[in-house]
């Protein structure tokens, strides 16, 4: 299922744990934080793609961390598609940045974005 979503009740991003032999983020000596969110159906959990995309990753922390998500609903859901959540209005039309306006990081050229929307990813 591709998840597109601003994020919905985040609860915490924290620096993902890598296992013995896993690759860090090229170019990073840092791992990636993961993104906690729990619903009343679970759980999920994905990496942020710091080095992919660093202004929208960090943008997407500091509003997690200051609770901006807590308490938001998944407004649009289109089963075996994707949902869509992280609005304060609840219906797709709110929304902010922690600061400026975000630049679109998409790089047409990297194995990420060629690779195309596959089931899981979360866009922004």
């Amino acid at each position: 299922m591709i998840v597109a979503l601003f994020a919905a009740l985040i609860t915490g991003c924290t620096e993902k744990q890598h296992e013995a032999g896993a690759s860090k983020p090229a170019g990073s000596n840092q791992p990636n934080r993961t993104a906690v969110i729990e619903t009343s159906l679970g759980t999920i959990k994905f990496e942020l793609l710091e080095n992919e995309s660093p202004k929208t990753a960090e943008n997407f922390r500091l509003l997690a961390e200051r609770g901006y998500y807590n308490g938001t609903i998944f407004h649009r859901v289109i089963s075996g598609f994707m949902i869509q959540g992280g609005d304060p209005k609840g219906d797709g039309t709110g929304g902010e940045t922690a600061g400026a306006s975000l630049p679109n990081e998409i790089n047409r050229t990297s194995p990420l974005s060629q690779s195309g929307y596959l089931r899981g990813l979360v866009a922004m």
